[in-house]
């Protein structure tokens, strides 16, 4: 299944899946390789991977997860430095400096990888987006990771996350799922996809066994209801108790949700066609119902709540947290002034996976999405942090 792909250059070349090719501009840069890559139920997944130079050997794999509607080189650069102070030092350059691969790639549904449909591709004909779903999205992460361990550029033992926003919470949806794998009976039958189990995470061909090491989520959600249809009931437990965030559903973020929606819709990215025959990725009917407005006691509202809760929200994974080995390190970064997804987001989510030992930091500051300043300096400290956090769990370096 894997060959050795590419040009012969000085150094020695990765074994990769077919399709992937790598070239390095000199024996001291970085090795890159871009490709499409069939995802666990054959999606093809737009891929990158950056290597640091030298043998290519099994080294500590950290995954970059870009935001909603965006794609795999939201975290690439060609050097550590970056005009954009969230990605300056935190980025692919910076991190194979050190002695990491990095894997970037286009989230299911967006751009190559199946942002067109099946138009361009008949593998994308069931390739929509899912937004960040454990069975999906987080799935592809895994495979992914799975497959660079089969290559031999992974270490198996010590795969690491990060991303912003959408790719925030996607970074814990895949550090509350742990070593574990959200499995669906039957990926061409959506009637079965609640009917997922949960698997040991192996690689896909030589079955070894993979660990999540750590996590580094950037001004994410842990709750998407509450993020995007809040009833004022969520708290970080400081004044008030944290409240019932179900019930009743509440008042939509109506320019947060359209924008996205919108920014996510064609030519960047593919939803279920309607009528949508999978129930886990309606996202057209629920985003109509919902600006319908109140009232909300209706079954499609019920089902897209449900779905959000179930399956795209950290904060509700409660068997999941109250495991008590596989416990992954977490340095959350939210923002005070970030309207989107509030400081309760971490804060809340931290409270939870503390009260069952899980080693979790947070950082709140004035950063994330509007009306967030985003300061250099204080991304500068907060990306110094994050970097320690991970040269940490994956390198052995100091403690953070």
């Amino acid at each position: 299944m894997l060959a050795l792909i590419g040009p012969a250059p000085a150094q020695a070349q990765p074994s990769l899946p077919a399709g992937v090719s790598c070239s390095q501009a000199s024996p001291t840069s970085p090795i890159v390789c871009s490709g499409k890559i069939p995802s666990w139920d054959g999606v093809p997944l737009d891929t990158d991977l950056t290597l640091p130079p030298g043998p290519v050997i099994p080294r500590p794999l950290l995954v970059m997860l870009h935001g909603y509607a965006n794609d795999k080189t939201e975290w690439e650069s060609a050097s550590a430095s970056s005009s954009n102070p969230d990605k300056d030092n935190y980025n692919t350059a910076s991190f194979a400096s050190r002695g990491y691969a990095v894997l970037t790639y286009t989230a299911r549904g967006f751009h190559g990888s199946c942002g067109q449909g099946p138009l361009t591709d008949p593998r994308c004909a069931r390739g929509w987006m899912h937004l960040a779903d454990r069975r999906f999205e987080v799935r592809d992460t895994q495979y992914l990771a799975g497959l660079l361990a089969d290559a031999g550029v992974a270490d198996p033992q010590r795969v690491a996350v990060t991303g912003g926003s959408y790719g925030g919470g996607q970074s814990l949806l895949l550090a509350v799922q742990g070593d574990q794998v959200a499995t669906v009976p039957d990926p061409d039958n959506p009637a079965t996809y609640d009917q997922a189990t949960l698997t040991t995470w192996t690689s896909p061909v030589a079955h070894l066994p993979m660990h999540l090491a750590a996590a580094v989520p950037k001004y994410p959600w842990s709750d998407l209801v509450d993020s995007l249809l809040p009833n004022g009931r969520a708290s970080d437990g400081v004044l008030l108790p944290d409240g019932d965030r179900l019930s009743p559903v509440g008042i939509e973020k109506q320019s947060y949700v359209s924008y996205f929606y919108y920014s996510g819709n064609a030519p960047n990215g593919y939803y279920c066609p309607q009528p949508c025959v999978d129930p886990s990725a309606n996202i057209t009917a629920w985003f109509a119902r919902v600006n319908m407005g109140e009232p909300y006691a209706d079954p499609l509202v019920a089902s897209a709540v449900d779905q959000l809760k179930t399956w795209k929200s950290a904060y509700y994974q409660d068997a999941l947290i109250a495991r008590t080995q596989d416990l992954v390190p977490v340095f959350d970064i939210q923002g005070w002034t970030d309207q989107l997804f509030p400081e309760v987001e971490g804060v809340s989510l931290a409270n939870k996976l503390r009260a069952h030992g899980w080693p979790v930091k947070v950082a709140l500051a004035d950063v994330g999405h509007p009306i967030a300043q985003n300061k250099a300096g204080v991304w500068s400290a907060l990306n110094t942090q994050a970097n320690a956090f991970l040269d940490h769990y994956m390198m052995g370096g100091a403690p953070p």
